[in-house]
């Protein structure tokens, strides 16, 4: 969802103006277990693991909820 930004006019008129969202950060786990490997998840799409690393985007929860519950996976910090 685009945020609103106002823009005053001289006439003190308001104009609502839509800019782009911000994009999401990668979010990166690493693979306790693996150094590569191929996740499946319940709805059937893929996460790869590379370098006993999977990265994902923040605004995926799905993914995100998934390799949180998972003992073999922990979340690296920045």
């Amino acid at each position: 969802m685009a945020k609103a930004e106002k823009e005053s006019l001289a006439e003190g008129v308001g104009l609502e103006i839509a800019t782009e969202p911000e994009p999401a950060k990668p979010i990166t786990f690493r693979d306790k277990e693996y150094k590569e490997r191929v996740l499946l998840m319940p709805n059937f799409r893929e996460l790869r693991v590379t370098g006993a690393r999977v990265v994902v985007m923040g605004d995926d929860s799905a993914a995100i909820a998934y390799l949180r519950k998972r003992p073999d996976f922990e979340q690296q910090q920045g």
